[in-house]
Formats: C-alpha cells, structure tokens, sequence
C-alpha cells in the first residue's frame, strides 16, 4: 500500500528548516471574502473591461481561491459571458463562465481556470478584473454581484 503525501505534508516532512513551509497560508491563513457589485447596462459589449477589486484592496502575496468565489445575477440577458483574472493572464480565476441564465456561479463551474489547479500569489499592484467574452441584449438595469475569496498570511 502507498502513502502519497500532499503539498504540505511534504514540506512537513522536509529536513532542513529552508525547506519548509515558508509562506504561513498555505496551511493556515486569513480568509478573506470580497464583494462587490458592477452594475452593467444594455450597452455592455465584447472586450469591455470590469473593474472588481482594485489594486489598493488587494494585499501583496494575496491567493484568489477560485473554488470559493461566485458571480450572483439575475437572468441578464440572452448572452453573457466572463474571463475573470488579473493583468498578467486575463482568465486566471475564471474561464468562459456563462452568466446568460443568471443565479449563482462558480468561478471553476466551465473550463477548470489556471489559478485553480496552480495558485498564484499575486504581487504589489495586481487588482481583480473581468473581460466580457460575448454579450447580447443586456438588460438595462443588471447587476453582477462578485463574491472574491482570497487568503493572506
């Protein structure tokens, strides 16, 4: 029978102290979770850019944890669709997720986004954003609201 060790258990079991577990989150961590809300119109388009978390909030080292964050709308129109990231790779979080039905969705609900399978602890200056794949016929009143779980040491 095998013991397959994860991440942290590795880097429990190391021998030298430079070795170990240097960044404190990776096994306990503060959680954090944002919200905010972008309010669109009927003249969202393809390529328009969301602006969600601004740099300033964001602390330096900070992991987004894609698994626990969510977009919660009301049925927006016939076609919406988000890459969610930051500014060095546009779809880190988020990858296609279709919004077109409303209710909540999960960042990891379509293709599985990078920041997922590999965390990414974001640097100095780094803020959370959208990029609308596809929009059709938006309603003019919709809101997204964006649910961004991150955890810092």
């Amino acid at each position: 029978m095998a013991t397959i060790l994860s991440t942290l258990a590795v880097l429990a079991a190391a021998p030298a102290l430079s070795d170990k577990l240097v960044n404190g989150d990776d096994a306990n961590g503060k959680l954090t979770i944002a919200t905010a809300i972008v309010d669109i119109g009927a003249s969202l388009a393809a390529d328009d850019i969301l602006t969600i978390i601004p740099d300033q909030f964001i602390p330096d080292g900070a992991i987004v944890v894609p698994q626990l964050c969510s977009v919660t709308c009301a049925n927006p129109g016939t076609t919406l669709t988000l890459d969610i990231g930051d500014a060095d790779d546009v779809d880190r979080y988020a990858d296609g997720i279709v919004l077109s039905a409303g209710g909540q969705i999960g960042f990891a609900s379509g293709t599985i986004p990078a920041g997922t399978l590999v965390p990414y602890r974001l640097p100095v200056g780094k803020g959370i954003s959208a990029i609308v794949k596809s929009a059709a016929s938006i309603s003019a009143d919709g809101k997204l609201v964006f649910l961004i779980a991150y955890r810092s040491k």
